[in-house]
Order: structure tokens, then sequence, then C-alpha cells
């Protein structure tokens, strides 16, 4: 998977970190120029992101500086599974999958 994705008014960085698993990779620094805001730039980038992430079947995750960016993250998969400080991760389109036929398995045979 690249570390560097840039369009023309958006950036960021996906990284690998001693501290996370093999196969997790830490989206860093998506930064959009702040006169390009709200015109779709982040969205392409991170679109492309979580693209070579199902196709490469990588976990990513982030700490969102500002909680208003959670809905944005959201909209890509990625869920809060930590509190304090807040971690979001989202899984590849392929565990998310196998994940929810689990679950729904889980859930027929607790409630039949």
């Amino acid at each position: 998977m690249r570390q560097h994705y840039n369009n023309d008014h958006s950036s960021c960085t996906v990284k690998a970190s001693p501290t996370l698993p093999d196969g997790t990779l830490e989206l860093s620094s998506l930064m959009t120029d702040a006169a390009e805001r709200r015109q779709g730039y982040a969205t392409q980038l991170m679109q492309a992101v979580c693209h070579d992430a199902d196709i490469e079947r990588v976990v990513l995750v982030l700490t969102p500086t500002d909680a208003d960016t959670h809905a944005f993250y959201k909209r890509f998969g990625f869920t809060a599974i930590q509190k304090h400080p807040v971690l979001l991760a989202r899984l590849p389109k392929v565990f998310m999958t196998k994940y929810s036929i689990v679950n729904a398995a889980a859930l027929s045979a607790i409630h039949g």
C-alpha cells in the first residue's frame, strides 16, 4: 500500500507503526487546503485509501484530533474501538462481510 496519497487539494499519510499488529496501518495527517474544504477532495482521497486497503486486506486505524470528523470517517466504515483517547478502526470489506455473516449467525442462534 502506498504511504502518501494526494490530489489537487488534499493529502494524507498511511504508515506502519511498531505498536500496531501486522496488517494494520495508521492513517494520519489528512489535510485539505482551508479554502478548498467541503468540495469532495478529502472524500476522493479517502475512497482511494480505503480501496487500496480493501485490495491489500489492511486494517486502518486513526486517532482523530477533532470530534467533528468522526462522522466523516464513519462514512468510510471507521468505527470507534476506544474512547479515551479516541481510536477509530476500519476493517477491509472482505473482513466486514465475514464479520456480518458470523454476527448474523450468532444473533440467529441467540434469538432463534
